[in-house]
């Protein structure tokens, strides 16, 4: 969410990249985009964990993965009045109170993740043996390949990829501080 709208570039060769008015949801990714906006402007943002978009917007996260989507095509004049409402806000934790209120309004009831991706999100903070961690869900590879992809968007390969880039990130942080 942005107070004026914001252009998303999918990556360095994107010239024209595409406008956002009244807020954006992007899925999980695995490469980068850059996100322009006019001088100043402020904008708000939430990271949804895995199931979240499922919960709030009713589609499986694998269809929002490597994109960004206006939140008006999701919900309609709903993303409209939230982007007045925050514009007319002008403190931080006020912004954020009010987008804290919009998602959890649209998740009275938040479906559980399936139990095999719930185990498997918690065993890859300590492992990336993908195998293994199929086999203890009993589940064929390519089905549980499908579970993770619909919860998280992308395959548990490139997911495990992103954490050990994030811990790379994180220890690099903290080597430097």
């Amino acid at each position: 969410m942005s107070e004026r709208p914001i252009c998303i570039f999918r990556n360095i060769e994107d010239t024209e990249g595409e406008v956002f008015r009244n807020g954006v949801v992007g899925g999980m990714r695995s490469t980068y985009y850059i996100k322009n906006t006019a001088r100043n402007a402020c904008t708000v943002g939430v990271g949804l964990r895995p199931g979240a978009c499922q919960a709030l917007f009713g589609i499986p996260s694998n269809e929002f993965a490597q994109s960004h989507v206006a939140l008006e095509d999701l919900c309609g004049e709903e993303a409209r009045f939230l982007g007045e409402r925050l514009e007319e806000e002008k403190g931080l934790d006020r912004r954020l109170d009010i987008l804290e209120g919009f998602l959890t309004s649209r998740a009275p009831y938040v479906p559980a993740i399936h139990p095999a991706i719930v185990h498997a999100l918690n065993r890859l903070s300590t492992t990336c043996n993908i195998g293994s961690i199929v086999a203890e869900t009993g589940y064929s590879h390519r089905h549980f390949a499908q579970l993770f992809r619909e919860a998280v968007g992308i395959n548990p390969r490139v997911y495990t990829r992103l954490l050990r880039f994030q811990k790379t990130l994180r220890n690099g942080v903290d080597e430097a501080v």
